[in-house]
């Protein structure tokens, strides 16, 4: 009883020490990178004082503006200071806050602003491109492996752009031996856009990070002084270290080549996803094929309005960005002229409008970007 009793007395001076800590500000918290794209790791790193109590503390992630009860998700921590990754797939303001276990908010971080990839294009090196096709160069990300017929990503995303894409994707490619295939399959192509997934090969292979980094430098400015864009696929979630997550942040930085970051998150090691949990399945490549058609589309901007018959229906279909409004158009007769059908805001996914063919039999259909906001 006597043991118990000073066990109780102990843990109450421990609380009390970690109340006077708190208040003499004894916690901290920093976020990095300060400016994320969507999908991209970002590591918050914990300080508290000497002698604290942290079971069931806490840290989680806000908007900036929120308030303590409104957190978007949250991860207990672990020892006195360390580290851990979130990965945010909404852009905006965030902070991230350090609780104990009676939610006391201790100490709240920088801020981190997370936009999308590529979300102002002009910051891209050579946007707009003056070349004629988009390639897709690589490894086996590239080249399909796990997927069955017509479902690689660069299929899939071929299908949701309603654009050709040229696959050039080997399996096996390393980052040394890919240069002579560039200048060979790909340059010669005139490439408006080059889709670049490599590094995969490298790692297996055990190179040293220094060679493989480097020589996707040189591929990276290859495509540049073509004229061409670039569009970086990392990889990361299970096959790359943190240091890897990092070279693919300042590769991008330096470079100026538009980014997808962390392209196998939450595919890498998930049976649904993937074919020998490495390789994507079709599923897993979709969502590939997903998270690089928003870019595809702001560096290619052309406004590509689809059409499907089904049954007594034409199905109209397009991609539609978020902050930005778009009016389907149509007329009857030439001499009529274009008027508007209805308005839509984009909201980062595929409009769809469905018209029935008995209540407009000689429509014709076109789609304009009319303002953003």
């Amino acid at each position: 009883m006597k043991n118990i009793r000073a066990l109780f007395f102990y843990l109450l001076a421990l609380i009390a020490i970690e109340k006077t800590n708190s208040q003499q500000n004894g916690y901290s918290v920093a976020a990095a990178p300060t400016n994320a794209l969507t999908g991209e790791q970002i590591i918050a790193r914990w300080e508290t004082p000497p002698f604290s109590v942290n079971f069931f503390d806490w840290l989680g992630v806000f908007a900036v503006l929120a308030s303590n009860g409104d957190w978007i998700t949250w991860k207990y921590v672990t020892f006195r200071n360390g580290d851990t990754d979130f990965v945010l797939n909404q852009p905006g303001v965030y902070n991230f806050r350090y609780f104990n276990w009676d939610n006391t908010l201790f100490a709240t971080s920088n801020e981190v602003r997370v936009e999308e990839p590529a979300a102002d294009p002009t910051t891209i090196r050579n946007f707009p491109s003056a070349g004629a096709t988009i390639v897709a160069f690589g490894d086996s990300l590239i080249a399909g492996e796990g997927a069955t017929a017509g479902n690689d990503m660069v299929s899939v995303l071929s299908r949701l752009s309603g654009k050709a894409i040229v696959n050039v994707g080997t399996i096996g490619l390393s980052t040394s031996d890919a240069p002579l295939r560039l200048e060979a399959d790909v340059l010669p192509k005139d490439p408006k856009i080059v889709i670049l997934c490599l590094g995969g090969k490298d790692f297996i292979d055990r190179v040293a990070a220094d060679i493989t980094f480097n020589n996707l430098r040189q591929i990276i400015n290859r495509i540049h002084e073509k004229g061409s864009i670039a569009i970086l696929l990392g990889v990361q979630g299970g096959i790359f270290t943190d240091d890897f997550n990092l070279r693919w942040r300042q590769l991008f930085e330096e470079t100026k080549c538009a980014y997808v970051p962390n392209i196998l998150r939450e595919i890498v090691g998930h049976f649904t996803y993937s074919s020998d949990l490495v390789h994507p399945n079709d599923k897993g490549y979709e969502i590939m094929a997903w998270r690089v058609l928003p870019v595809l589309l702001r560096l290619d901007p052309q406004l590509d309005l689809q059409s499907q018959l089904d049954g007594d229906n034409v199905v109209l279909s397009w991609y539609g960005f978020s902050g930005i409004s778009y009016e389907l158009l149509c007329y009857e007769e030439l001499d009529r002229g274009w008027r508007t059908s209805k308005s839509y805001a984009g909201s980062n996914h595929v409009e769809k409008v469905i018209i029935n063919r008995n209540d407009a039999p000689r429509l014709f259909w076109s789609l304009r970007l009319t303002h953003s906001f």
